[in-house]
C-alpha cells in the first residue's frame, strides 16, 4: 500500500472513532511522515494506541 492510501484510511478511521476531520488529518499525516523517515516506532504502529485514547476520551 502507497502512503497516501494509508494516510487516507487512518483519517477516516480515526474520524470513524469519533475524532474531528482536521485533527485525524494531522494525526495520519504525522503517524505515514514518521515512517516514511524511518522512525517506525512513532508511526503506524501507533493507530491501535490512538484509536484507544480516542475511545476511551483521553484524546
Amino acid at each position: 500500500m502507497d502512503a497516501q492510501t494509508l494516510q487516507t484510511f487512518i483519517h477516516a478511521v480515526f474520524e470513524q472513532a469519533g475524532m474531528p476531520s482536521e485533527d485525524a488529518a494531522v494525526e495520519a499525516e504525522v503517524l505515514i511522515w514518521a515512517n516514511l523517515r524511518g522512525v517506525d516506532s512513532h508511526g503506524v504502529l501507533r493507530v491501535i494506541d490512538y484509536l484507544n485514547n480516542i475511545k476511551s476520551g483521553r484524546m
